[in-house]
Parts: C-alpha cells; sequence; structure tokens
C-alpha cells in the first residue's frame, strides 16, 4: 500500500514533498514495528529524513524530522 502511494505521489515540492516524507517515515515503521526489518527500516527513515530536512520551516516536518532522526540512532547501532 506504502509502495504504491509513493508510486503516486506527486513529484512537486512543497506540501506534496512532505507528504511524501510522511509515507516514507510510515514505511520505515512498518517495517521497524512489524516486519523486523531493519535495514528497509532505517532506509526508509533515512528517505523520509532527507525530505523533512528541506522544509525547516515547517513545524510538521520539522518535528518528524526528529522523529526520523531518533529512529535512525535506534537502529544505527544494529
Amino acid at each position: 500500500m506504502f509502495e504504491t502511494a509513493i508510486e503516486k505521489q506527486p513529484k512537486r515540492k512543497g506540501d506534496a514533498e512532505i507528504g511524501l516524507a510522511d509515507i516514507y517515515y510510515n514505511l520505515g515503521e512498518v517495517y521497524f514495528e512489524h516486519k523486523q526489518n531493519k535495514k528497509l527500516a532505517l532506509e526508509n527513515y533515512q528517505k523520509a529524513k532527507g525530505l523533512y530536512e528541506n522544509y525547516p520551516q515547517s513545524a510538521h516536518a520539522s518535528m518528524w524530522a526528529k522523529g526520523a532522526r531518533n529512529r535512525i540512532n535506534d537502529l544505527s547501532g544494529l
């Protein structure tokens, strides 16, 4: 479902790109919490973080970038 959403997400700057970051973050959560695939979780959190950090003026993006950084730090020792 998330991979389909990524394919269909508009490739534009702004809210659409933040929406894409949200999808990557949530896909990371699925891999982290449910699939127990830490490598794919890490890859998706890194993609999300990269996109969120393009929008430091957005409270939403800043909050979720911090969450992605925390997850990346959690996974970095694995």
